[in-house]
């Protein structure tokens, strides 16, 4: 493994304490205990590790090219030595009768045969027009888990390419 990655393991090992983790869809979703019993603002969501032939920089390499066909993905920054891969992603879906977007940054660690996602900075567009702002998604909010859905949904598009 690359020391960016291991870097990139160990801060997820010593994640804050004062977050949560809830199993959503195959993923950890880390949660921010909220002062109250409203909606917790969900921090990060980890993917499981999916095993792939190949080393770390071809993973990378590839998974960048996929990212390229991928409507809604965007790639920020691209490090296939490190095993590093960062991501865009937005999503538009339907919750209720409204139409909204969800967005955040996907985070893509490579390592030899193995690779994960994390997706951190996940937030939902509130209003439209020029009153429009992206506002942290938080878990028990409304149309949160179709929220979610719509961003695993790029993500699992990723995946799948990478399978190919």
């Amino acid at each position: 493994m690359t020391p960016r990655y291991l870097i990139f393991l160990a801060a997820l090992a010593l994640s804050p304490a004062f977050a949560a983790d809830v199993l959503y869809s195959g993923h950890t979703l880390e949660i921010a205990d909220g002062l109250d019993d409203g909606p917790a603002p969900i921090q990060r969501m980890l993917s499981a590790q999916y095993t792939i032939p190949g080393t770390g920089a071809d993973i990378v390499n590839r998974a960048q090219t996929c990212a390229g066909g991928v409507q809604g993905l965007t790639v920020e920054s691209s490090d296939p030595d490190g095993g590093a891969l960062a991501l865009r992603a937005t999503a538009d879906y339907r919750s209720g009768f409204s139409g909204w977007t969800v967005r955040g940054r996907l985070d893509f660690g490579a390592a030899d045969a193995a690779f994960r996602i994390t997706a951190s900075e996940i937030a939902v567009r509130q209003g439209s027009g020029d009153d429009a702002a992206f506002v942290p998604l938080a878990k028990g909010a409304a149309g949160w888990e179709k929220a979610l859905d719509a961003l695993l949904g790029q993500e699992n598009k990723l995946v799948d390419c990478l399978y190919r």
